[in-house]
């Protein structure tokens, strides 16, 4: 088993080419049990963890609430099942019509 604190340049760079590709093509054999599921999400975070500064902490601690308030707010609005319904993206103009909310609170 290789000792992740002496890994080489090379083998850190073909790690995070791994678990790249794990975010874009999870296996259905971890999907489909969720056993392995729960161990390959509770190891990810710790990995993730493991390798975070006191500011990458700072970060979290400061946005971390906010990032909940944005997920109620999408949820409230209905704003993700507009998304998820439209078979294309949608302006900012369209998504406060749709969604009924402010324009300046559907842009940027």
């Amino acid at each position: 088993m290789l000792n992740m604190a002496s890994m080489t340049q090379q083998e850190a760079e073909s790690l995070i080419e791994k678990l790249e590709n794990l975010h874009e093509n999870p296996p259905l054999a971890i999907l489909r049990n969720d056993g392995l599921r729960q161990r390959f999400r509770e190891a990810a975070y710790g990995a993730s963890l493991a390798v975070h500064t006191p500011s990458d902490g700072v970060h979290l601690i400061a946005y971390g609430a906010l990032y909940s308030s944005m997920a109620r707010i999408g949820v409230d609005t209905k704003l993700f099942e507009t998304l998820a319904a439209s078979p294309s993206p949608l302006s900012s103009e369209e998504i406060a019509e749709k969604t009924g909310v402010e324009l300046a609170l559907a842009s940027k």
